[in-house]
């Protein structure tokens, strides 16, 4: 359900599709409280596309939860740009020694937000009915989701595979995979 590919369907239909395991999980759960689940879509609209791994020089506009991550990284360097700026040697040789190192770990913070804007909704459902451990369970998906880019970027250094770039629809794939085991696993527990 996660990481686009074919068939092609409208986003808010694979948006739904992707949180329907928490709605289910919740909704067999906590009756009609699980639908507050639906308000993990909000995680899942978000966006996150500032926070893909490849973290290329280009000017971009800051995802909506970027205030978030200001106060502990600063804003993104790439968001003070231009959109019709011109590179320069000296620019990025800045870039790749000053500011791709750090903002890779700004970028998994970012993952992590939003990513745990997924599965929150469920943990408040969870935690109100005073089940702790599947609260907790199901915040996990920030850290899934953050996990899920840093594999899936590294994926093809991993093996070796020179036919493949590196992009995202390995980590989305992955991403998607886990969340719904997450849930399954809290389902079974359950």
């Amino acid at each position: 359900m996660d990481g686009g590919g074919p068939p092609k369907i409208p986003n808010i239909i694979e948006r739904l599709l992707c949180l329907s395991p928490f709605v289910f999980v919740a909704c067999t759960l906590y009756g009609y409280w699980g639908l507050f689940s639906l308000i993990g879509l909000l995680g899942i609209v978000c966006g996150h596309g500032t926070y893909f791994p490849a973290r290329m020089l280009k000017a971009i506009k800051p995802e909506r939860v970027d205030f978030l991550l200001v106060p502990f990284f600063g804003k993104d360097f790439r968001a003070t740009l231009n959109p019709n700026f011109e590179t320069s040697s000296s620019l990025i040789e800045y870039y790749i020694q000053r500011i791709y190192p750090k903002l890779y770990w700004r970028n998994v913070a970012g993952m992590f937000l939003t990513g745990l804007l997924v599965g929150l909704p469920s943990g408040i459902v969870a935690y109100c009915h005073g089940d702790y451990l599947i609260a907790c369970l199901f915040c996990l998906t920030g850290p899934i989701k953050s996990f899920s880019y840093m594999v899936g970027w590294e994926i093809k250094d991993l093996f070796k595979l020179k036919h493949l770039e590196k992009d995202t629809e390995k980590a989305e794939f992955l991403n998607g995979f886990l969340r719904t085991l997450l849930c399954g696993v809290i389902f079974a527990l359950a």
